[in-house]
């Protein structure tokens, strides 16, 4: 009996854990985009700099954040 209370405690304790992971996750990578959107929309529409920002670098900025689309428009500068 003892041990099925263990488990159940233990499997608690690790779901907990793989939510909070997953919660800052999601929150982290929707930070990284909302960054690398505002980013982009100040540098096309306030410094007038042409980017052609493609899936990929969007993918990296969901993961870098705002720092691909500084690189990009500091090479189109």
């Amino acid at each position: 009996m003892m041990d099925y209370i263990l488990q159940a405690v233990v499997a608690v304790v690790v779901a907990w854990m793989i939510i909070k992971v997953a919660w800052f996750t999601i929150k982290r990578v929707a930070t990284n985009v909302f960054l690398g959107m505002i980013t982009y929309a100040v540098i096309t529409e306030v410094f007038h700099i042409p980017l052609d920002m493609n899936i990929m670098l969007w993918a990296l900025t969901a993961v870098l954040g705002p720092i691909p689309v500084l690189g990009l428009a500091y090479f189109h500068w």
